[in-house]
């Protein structure tokens, strides 16, 4: 465990675009006394109970029909502690992802899915990373639903990233069996809330 989870002075040397959207007064909450995965995920529970009118007056998205800012805000968190977590332990062997950004839609367009991308430590292959973040960390994630198809289809046919290898960062307890197994053949590496807490270590 390296010292407070995600500070918030931390935000700075990340890129994603939430340490600007985020309020302050948010980002400071969001990061109280976070040592973690567990920590963070309970900080966004009392932001949405005790400061729910300014998630959404800055967390709607004018450009998507049926935007809601509260699974924004949860989206976009998640996706930056992502950000910090892959950075943070980039040389731990069970990561195994340099050279993390989050994705870039100038450069390489609508994201279709994919958060992030970067490459395997040692390796030229890329890689391309989802980030689903869940209440629940008992919950199952399924291919539709949970528009992990997306996700899975815009890598396998990419010009840039068709042989990428996948990563799914949640924080429940991952894919249906069914669905990672038999649909997509186990191609795609799994971080769930328990494989995020053991790398962090400390039973945090």
């Amino acid at each position: 465990m390296k010292n407070v989870y995600l500070q918030e002075q931390g935000f700075s040397m990340l890129e994603h675009d939430f340490k600007l959207s985020c309020p302050l007064v948010l980002k400071k909450k969001l990061c109280h006394n976070v040592l973690s995965l567990k920590d963070f995920m309970h900080n966004i529970k009392t932001i949405i109970k005790h400061d729910k009118q300014l998630v959404q007056d800055n967390f709607t998205n004018c450009n998507i029909s049926g935007s809601n800012a509260i699974d924004e805000f949860k989206g976009s968190a998640f996706e930056i502690f992502v950000e910090y977590f892959i950075k943070t332990f980039n040389s731990d062997p069970r990561i195994g992802i340099s050279d993390y950004s989050p994705w870039d839609s100038v450069e390489f367009g609508e994201d279709w899915g994919v958060d992030g991308v970067g490459k395997m430590n040692g390796s030229d292959r890329s890689v391309t990373v989802q980030c689903k973040y869940r209440s629940n960390i008992s919950s199952l994630l399924e291919a539709n639903k949970d528009h992990i198809s997306n996700f899975v289809a815009y890598t396998m046919t990419s010009k840039n990233f068709r042989d990428s290898q996948m990563y799914l960062f949640t924080t429940c307890k991952g894919l249906n069996e069914n669905t990672h197994k038999n649909m997509y053949h186990e191609s795609i590496t799994v971080f769930n809330y328990y494989s995020i807490k053991k790398v962090i270590g400390n039973n945090n």
